[in-house]
């Protein structure tokens, strides 16, 4: 949250602030929470792939580990999750870049 409040404030956004944990527990209540699974509940939902994946998607190094299931036989599905989520990393790399490059501009802008 801190991140997105400099980017925010860089870009000249004013009068936006960061709300306390108080504020937040105010607006968004815990008991609201109800994906508080473990891994014991998950094995008996999810096979062997689906566990995989995940463990791939919660990996700091994903695109390094992405290239061990090339040798799995993955079902079309994971296949297509696996997929979308390289694609969607692609797209965040992407942004994060523009966001940079918008961020200079405005800085050089705010110079002259």
């Amino acid at each position: 949250m801190t991140t997105l409040h400099q980017q925010l404030s860089d870009l000249g956004c004013q009068g936006i602030r960061i709300p306390c944990e108080q504020e937040i527990l105010a607006f968004i209540s815990p008991k609201l929470y109800r994906e508080r699974g473990n891994i014991e509940l998950e094995s008996g939902f999810i096979n062997q792939q689906q566990a995989q994946l995940i463990n791939l998607f919660e990996s700091e190094n994903f695109e390094e580990r992405a290239l061990e299931f090339t040798a799995l036989d993955l079902s079309p599905g994971a296949r297509e999750i696996l997929h979308a989520k390289e694609v969607s990393t692609q797209q965040q790399a992407t942004l994060q870049v523009s966001l940079r490059n918008s961020d200079h501009a405005l800085h050089e802008i705010k110079k002259n």
